[in-house]
């Protein structure tokens, strides 16, 4: 048997996969890099965006799970500490759709920049007031990464989620393959590094919602399926996300009732996930109940990770060749050409 641990919610569970399977194990690199450098490099190049006063207030796009970022954040602080400058760190946790995430990754990032002097406060996206912070000068720090079928980065943050007035600094750390790889990558194009490559097309791919707080709810964890697209077809697809908050915010409880109606729904996550199921077999292994998971999202339930195995073994036998993808954060698949 080959054993492979995934996360589920807050805690993990192993796949047992049988020898006789052609298996392959995904794991991503660790590099460890450090952009202190290259931050105060930048920060220097557009002094003109942060000389406005001596308060400076950074938004900070927060992604669980993202190794590097922290590094970042706090090499990011300490550069306006050398710069004598005071900050106000605003986090956001957008993409989990709770107020309860939102606040535990400011009390996380709180845990850390308590150690700078120059942090006065640390607040949530949701606590910030627009009026109170107008004249001061504003930083954005935010992944730029693979999310669902697209990419997603500081401009979309900026846009999106802030549509702040005046010019604002953007730190904007290029990810790939769950961890930072640079800083301020000029190129447009799809990351590189972000593509994991498999020899062959699979018969089976196991993979996980990352764990809490990314398997909140099925929302907050439904893009990382959707970056099987290239690889899916005719795919046994067994997707482990706890989902313990349920569904998600009521308005993508309503497009996905809709688009089970047959209505498209206008939601690029909600739509590549029936792509998905319309040429694969997916198996979900959530807390979310059957009905939900069988009737709204066209999958399997299962309860255990065992059951989903046993039903990829019946599908395609037990000498598939299967691919396992204990972190898929920020990757994608494809195969080589």
């Amino acid at each position: 048997m080959v054993e492979v641990w995934l996360r589920y919610g807050k805690t993990e569970v192993f796949a047992d996969i049988p020898s006789e399977a052609n298996t392959t194990i995904i794991q991503n690199e660790i590099t460890g890099r450090r952009f202190g450098e290259d931050i105060k490099r930048l920060v220097e190049e557009n002094e003109h965006l942060i000389n406005l006063d001596n308060k400076v207030v950074m938004f900070i796009d927060y992604v669980a799970g993202l190794r590097g970022l922290d590094e970042l954040i706090q090499d990011t602080i300490n550069v306006f500490m050398q710069l004598e400058k005071r900050l106000e760190l605003v986090i956001s946790g957008w993409r989990y759709y709770s107020d309860k995430v939102e606040k535990e990754l400011a009390a996380h990032v709180a845990h850390f920049a308590k150690h700078f002097t120059n942090v006065d406060r640390i607040i949530t996206l949701r606590e910030y007031d627009v009026g109170k912070y107008a004249k001061n000068a504003k930083v954005i720090v935010a992944p730029k990464m693979v999310w669902g079928y697209t990419i997603l980065g500081a401009e979309h943050f900026k846009k999106q989620i802030l549509n702040p007035s005046g010019d604002i600094l953007i730190i904007e750390a290029n990810a790939a393959r769950g961890e930072v790889k640079s800083i301020n990558m000029e190129a447009e194009e799809e990351h590189d590094e972000a593509v994991a490559y498999l020899e062959d097309k699979p018969d089976v791919i196991i993979i996980s919602g990352d764990g809490y707080p990314t398997d909140n709810n099925l929302y907050s964890c439904m893009h990382i399926p959707a970056s099987l697209y290239e690889v899916a077809e005719d795919c046994v697809i067994i997707f482990l996300a706890e989902c313990g908050e349920g569904l998600g915010p009521s308005s993508f409880i309503q497009s996905l009732v809709s688009r089970r109606n047959n209505v498209e729904s206008g939601d690029e996550v909600l739509e590549g996930w029936f792509k998905l199921v319309d040429v694969s077999k997916v198996c979900m292994v959530t807390a979310l109940p059957a009905t939900y998971v069988e009737r709204l999202l066209g999958a399997r339930h299962s309860d255990v990770v065992d059951d989903a195995l046993t039903y990829a073994w019946r599908v395609k036998g037990r000498e598939s060749k299967v691919v396992a993808i204990p972190q898929m954060l920020g990757t994608r698949l494809a195969i080589k050409s």
